[in-house]
């Protein structure tokens, strides 16, 4: 799937989840000038609080996360 294509459909949610900023920043910049709704947050706690507040389509997850395991947090969104 190519960016036009997911943009020709409706405006995708992506939940962002890592506690270093730069990184974070870049990508954030990268995927809202493709036409991405974009939700960033520094831990796992506020993963899965915005998980359940926006629904997003894709969630990039860091695995080493300040407060919660990433792959807990995987393993909770999936659930």
């Amino acid at each position: 799937m190519t960016i036009e294509t997911v943009r020709s459909h409706a405006r995708c949610r992506v939940l962002i989840v890592n506690d270093a900023a730069a990184p974070s920043s870049e990508v954030t910049d990268c995927l809202q000038r493709a036409g991405f709704e974009v939700a960033i947050t520094p831990d796992g706690t506020g993963a899965l609080r915005l998980a359940r507040s926006t629904a997003p389509d894709v969630v990039v997850l860091d695995v080493v996360l300040p407060d919660i395991d990433g792959l807990w947090v995987c393993r909770e969104l999936r659930s």
